[in-house]
């Protein structure tokens, strides 16, 4: 069965052999975009920002899927130059700049390939959703963990039933992973 992704362009191509126009394309394009055609968007909205921590929701293509914790929200953007980014952040402590990035999930972790220390990354080959072209940090996945000291720098998953925590992180993470990889969609995630 052809991928979404698959079925789109060729759709495309055929109104644009009976339209005739690049016009037509942009309009296409535009409302591809709003229908989520070429994409799985991952919004993560922060909610709680602490002292030592960040809690936050996560959504799929709009849906709440589950609530994620991160280091210290310092209030960094995407605008901002690496040196703007460097002054503030602290190395493991600081939550990485809001913006949108395209998530890969075809690049193995060296941490998380190894399979005694992490065992519920065996089943994905040590292949976790990595956050592409972080301005300022290198390696930022989304994966298992329950408290701060757990993220330096990257996303965790599972449900906020304790204060400054995630529980059901290991489920919550494979409940994800199934609708991540259930998809021939190009990711992106949106941090606000």
């Amino acid at each position: 069965m052809p991928s979404r992704l698959g079925r789109s362009k060729k759709l495309i191509l055929r109104i644009l052999r009976v339209s005739g126009g690049t016009a037509k394309l942009r309009k296409i394009l535009l409302y591809a975009k709003y229908l989520s055609v070429f994409f799985m968007k991952l919004l993560l909205k922060r909610i709680a920002r602490k002292n030592a921590y960040t809690i936050g929701r996560l959504y799929v293509n709009g849906k709440y899927v589950c609530d994620t914790l991160e280091d210290t929200d310092r209030g960094l953007s995407q605008g901002m130059t690496l040196k703007e980014v460097l002054c503030k952040k602290i190395m493991g402590k600081t939550a990485i700049p809001t913006g949108t990035y395209r998530v890969a999930m075809d690049i193995p972790s060296p941490r998380y390939s190894n399979f005694r220390r992490y065992p519920w990354a065996q089943r994905y080959d040590g292949m976790l959703p990595r956050l592409c072209d972080v301005l300022g940090y290198q390696g930022v996945l989304v994966h298992v963990g329950n408290r701060p000291e757990d993220t330096e720098g990257c996303i965790l998953v599972g449900r906020n039933k304790v204060v400054g925590q995630v529980v059901d992180s290991q489920a919550t993470f494979h409940e994800l992973m199934k609708i991540l990889r259930a998809s021939n969609e190009a990711i992106t995630i949106t941090i606000e």
